[in-house]
């Protein structure tokens, strides 16, 4: 019999052997265990692909003390029929939010029968907020309900699922009305010197919304004028006068006297006293 035959004979029940004990091992797998990423990270699934928002309170109509965000999260594993709590942390070493003073976690968690969950915050407009922008960095951790070792969703990307920015500020730019040479100088002269409470106001008396004071870029016009005049036409100005003082009495009425001050601590009044 020839040697390589007689090999062959031998080793054939061996790799068997080998094969058969292998297919009665458990091989654990990457999918025993639940993870959990910020969904952003999904490239796939998410129109929002971006790491971080920025919220502006200073836009709010009328002005909030506080605002609830959602950061939605998304599951790697198999779906549960119970509701799963989700931990999450505020990175304080690399954020300038404080906790318990300019942003709380209100909840985390993943519901029943859904591969999608959310990350509920509450973000405070403190004064520290009305002059400066900051920044809360949260990050998903393990709890007994999922792990979160799974940072790198997408390798192109090179997002880090397990971590999402928030910054958060009540500093009001200026709308573009303001600010562009024609317009600006029309306005001051209609209703006086510019300051954000004054636009909040005007925008709840008037009901207007702030986006009413930025050019349209559709007029082709940088210096806001022709925009000024198709929103705002000179015989609109004395009723629009009339209408935020009136409503100012009411607002100093229903506060025992008290004026309303804006973000300066001055008076908001208009321009010209016409009633």
């Amino acid at each position: 019999m020839n040697k390589t035959i007689k090999l062959w004979i031998y080793i054939l029940p061996l790799i068997a052997t080998n094969i058969s004990s292998c297919d009665h091992e458990e091989i654990p797998v990457y999918e025993d265990v639940d993870r959990i990423y910020f969904r952003y990270a999904d490239e796939t699934s998410s129109p929002e692909n971006e790491d971080n928002t920025t919220i502006n309170m200073g836009y709010d109509i009328p002005l909030k003390d506080d605002s609830t965000i959602s950061v939605p999260i998304k599951l790697m594993g198999r779906i549960s029929n119970i509701d799963r709590t989700v931990n999450v942390e505020l990175m304080k070493d690399e954020s300038t939010a404080i906790e318990g003073e300019d942003i709380e976690i209100i909840s985390a968690n993943l519901p029943a029968n859904s591969i999608y969950g959310e990350v509920k915050m509450k973000i405070y407009r403190t004064t520290n907020i009305d002059a400066e922008t900051r920044l809360a960095r949260i990050r998903l951790i393990s709890n007994e309900n999922f792990h979160t070792d799974y940072s790198t969703v997408s390798s192109n990307s090179g997002k880090n699922g397990l971590i999402y920015n928030v910054y958060f500020t009540a500093n009001a730019d200026k709308p573009s009305l303001w600010t562009a040479s024609m317009s600006s100088m029309m306005l001051e002269a209609y209703f006086g010197e510019y300051s954000n409470e004054k636009i909040v106001v005007m925008c709840e008396a008037c009901g207007f919304t702030r986006d009413f004071f930025n050019i349209d870029p559709e007029d082709n016009d940088p210096s806001g004028r022709t925009t000024l005049d198709k929103r705002i036409p000179s015989e609109a100005v004395w009723g629009i006068i009339i209408q935020v003082n009136n409503y100012l009495d009411k607002w100093k009425a229903d506060h025992n006297g008290q004026p309303r001050l804006d973000e300066n601590g001055e008076e908001v009044t208009m321009k010209y006293d016409y009633r």
